[in-house]
């Protein structure tokens, strides 16, 4: 984010600049310049604090890309905690397998076939997980007024399509859950309608840094200043 003075157009430097008071001053003409309404490629949201974030660098598995007024964001749901799930999901489907061929053996058991039911449902639903992380990518995309959300090649629950004028304001979070090998972390990207409601746009992130990028590049593009939402993720 730049913010230029209005007298000269030099950028500003940070050390410059005071986000409180929402004012800087220029050390090439000692212009003093009202930094909420200069702000190089944002819009200013009407009401609230507004809040200058530092600059997220674009995470590896991320791209984007422009072209015109459309945005394009992709990014990858690979991550190693996959590896992991992939050698439990092998270990998980082979017992049923080795289950269901004893089951159907020579002597027929219908409590053998009926008992592990649960377990197999379990067993599809993780290997679909896994399978669609090895290969699904999440896509952003902004065109003529709109924001998709898609989930593709597997199908995925989550594609959304919004009209961006009911965007007020985009944030992250951060959710943390304990169990018994620790604690665990996961990031998501919501929204705030002009009404003031908070809904989701993406979930279960499994980085920091991919959230608040999404969050950033979306609010650059749609020309909305960072402000400060309840409940947000601090950064």
């Amino acid at each position: 984010m730049r913010v230029d003075c209005d007298k000269c157009g030099a950028s500003i430097k940070a050390e410059d600049i005071n986000i409180h008071l929402g004012i800087a001053k220029c050390s090439y003409c000692d212009s003093v310049v009202n930094i909420l309404n200069n702000v190089k490629g944002e819009g200013v949201p009407q009401g609230g604090d507004t809040t200058l974030k530092p600059e997220v660098s674009m995470p590896e598995k991320i791209t984007l890309e422009k072209h015109g007024n459309d945005l394009y964001i992709e990014y990858s749901w690979m991550n190693p905690m996959v590896y992991f799930l992939l050698f439990f999901c092998i270990g998980w489907d082979a017992f049923l397998i080795f289950w269901y061929s004893m089951a159907f053996g020579d002597n027929v058991d219908i409590i053998m076939i009926i008992f592990p039911i649960a377990h197999v449902a379990v067993g599809i639903g993780l290997t679909y997980f896994v399978v669609a992380s090895f290969v699904n990518k999440t896509h952003f995309t902004i065109q003529d007024g709109w924001l998709f959300v898609q989930h593709k090649p597997l199908p995925w629950k989550g594609n959304l399509s919004l009209d961006v004028k009911e965007i007020k304001q985009i944030f992250c979070k951060e959710n943390i859950s304990q169990n018994k090998n620790g604690t665990s972390r996961s990031y998501d990207v919501h929204y705030v309608t002009q009404g003031n409601m908070k809904k989701k746009l993406i979930s279960g992130l499994s980085s920091p840094d991919l959230a608040l990028y999404i969050e950033q590049e979306l609010e650059r593009h749609l020309k909305i200043m960072n402000q400060d939402v309840h409940g947000e993720m601090s950064v």
